[in-house]
């Protein structure tokens, strides 16, 4: 008896062992804060929970390809959009979840800062600046050139060519550059080596990418 018990606690000392040297996880990607997820690369599953968890809107961010207007519906996709633009400083006045004529105005505003075509309509260009806004870069971006975008070794068309990414391909934008004249850059990790690419041209009010 004194030996199937000793063994039985034998038993128990190692599966404590074991126990206490595994990893002890505090949380998916989802619930670490925006610094630490970037910091480890671990991305979160959906830009929603990111968004909300960086501290920015609490309502729920619309999908890549929603387009709102004055036609649109109360939602809470509009809430999101003028919960955001008086974050950024474009004041919607009360989040109501209406596109009136302030939303309209404050979305104009926003977007003829920021050089983009100024319609008043929340599509995916003042999505994606949105997004770059609020250093949302846990998720892939898309390019969306035809003819692909080069890999700079810094922001500027005069630096050397490092390698192209295809139309089509999906890239994780490490930080962005706003230049005094509009354009925007955006840093990558190409095969290994910082590379840069550009992802909006001012003067031709162009996107070469696009939030997924």
């Amino acid at each position: 008896m004194k030996t199937k018990l000793t063994k039985v606690i034998a038993m128990m000392f190692v599966v404590l062992m074991v126990v206490t040297a595994l990893p002890v996880y505090a949380g998916s990607a989802d619930s670490m804060n925006c610094d630490e997820a970037k910091a480890s690369k671990i991305l979160p599953e959906s830009s929603t929970k990111s968004f909300a968890s960086c501290g920015h809107s609490s309502y729920s961010e619309p999908p890549m390809g929603t387009v709102l207007g004055t036609w649109s519906p109360r939602s809470n996709y509009v809430r999101w959009l003028q919960d955001c633009l008086n974050l950024l400083g474009y004041n919607c006045g009360s989040v109501d979840g209406w596109y009136g004529n302030n939303t309209k105005k404050a979305v104009q505003a926003y977007q003829r800062a920021n050089h983009l075509g100024v319609d008043g309509v929340f599509g995916d260009e003042t999505h994606t600046m949105i997004r770059l806004d609020f250093d949302l870069l846990g998720n892939p971006f898309k390019v969306t050139a035809r003819n692909g975008l080069n890999v700079r070794t810094s922001a500027n068309t005069n630096s050397s060519i490092i390698g192209a990414l295809n139309y089509g391909a999906y890239v994780y934008i490490i930080t962005v550059e706003y230049h005094s004249n509009g354009d925007k850059w955006g840093m990558i990790d190409y095969n290994g080596t910082l590379g840069y690419i550009n992802l909006f041209n001012s003067r031709s009010s162009s996107w070469y990418v696009v939030a997924s």
